[in-house]
């Protein structure tokens, strides 16, 4: 204001060539000033971002994202997941590629599957616990397929990794089992925790596998398939009870705010 009231004196007749000449110095000066105190307060304002930045983030602050960015179910290659709706996929898994998931399923907590060199088909009612990975492989030496198949009704442990094999319907895999590439494990087989199955065994309906290398340690003393298919059932079930806060719709709505997010910066 006080810049335009020189401005004003300036150019009124009635001042004398002193008085104009002492208000446009004075007009110079108070522009001067103005434009100085601005980049003052910009320095401070970027000192005090640059120190909020710097400061390591309380509890609160680190979980007070708005967006979370991580997806469950992302493509590779142009070739996107199809998991059926009901089939839970923990919140830090991944299903990527070229992979087709059935009916009342769960992935659970740090685990991947990935169908990225080829396809992965998993069937209904299957589970895959914490931090197993299962993969594919671009070509066999033996000529079969690649691609990997997990049946109906089957459990696969904590730990597990599965490559480019063939797993029948109602199969048990315990904890910490290697699958290697060519295997196939036909119905109602059960690997014991920590086997290693070779590339390209062959382990037959209803035997029992140990060891590492994996060899035949007998036969499943009772099997019925009724019960295994209840098992499947009841356990996702219980993952529907235990996790159902964590059954969030797939959906576009995070595109939104990302641009509203990016519009403010």
């Amino acid at each position: 204001r006080v810049a335009r009231r020189a401005d004003r004196r300036r150019k009124s007749p009635h001042r004398t060539t002193t008085t104009t000449a002492t208000t446009t110095s004075m007009s110079g000066l108070l522009r001067r000033g103005a434009g100085a105190l601005k980049r003052v307060a910009r320095r401070a304002d970027d000192a005090a971002t640059y120190a909020k930045l710097t400061q390591p983030l309380t509890r609160h602050e680190a979980y007070s994202e708005v967006v979370a960015y991580n997806r469950s179910t992302v493509p590779i290659a142009g070739k996107f997941p199809n998991v059926f709706h009901n089939t839970f996929i923990a919140p830090d898994a991944v299903v990527a590629g070229d992979v087709e998931w059935d009916i009342g399923g769960s992935l659970l907590y740090g685990s991947v599957v990935r169908g990225d060199k080829n396809s992965v088909s998993i069937g209904c009612w299957t589970h895959v616990k914490e931090g197993c990975v299962i993969s594919t492989v671009k070509t066999l030496d033996t000529g079969f397929p690649a691609k990997m198949t997990i049946g109906n009704y089957c459990f696969v442990g904590s730990n597990c990794t599965l490559t480019s094999c063939d797993i029948g319907h109602r199969v048990t895999i315990e904890d910490g089992v290697t699958i290697c590439e060519g295997a196939v494990v036909e119905e109602g087989a059960v690997i014991k925790a920590g086997s290693v199955v070779p590339p390209g065994r062959l382990i037959k309906a209803q035997e029992v596998w140990s060891g590492c290398p994996a060899e035949k340690e007998g036969m499943r003393a009772e099997f019925d398939i009724k019960v295994e298919c209840e098992k499947a059932k009841t356990y996702t079930q219980f993952i529907e009870d235990a996790h159902a806060d964590e059954f969030l719709p797939h959906g576009t709505a995070y595109w939104q705010m990302e641009a509203i997010l990016g519009s403010k910066a």
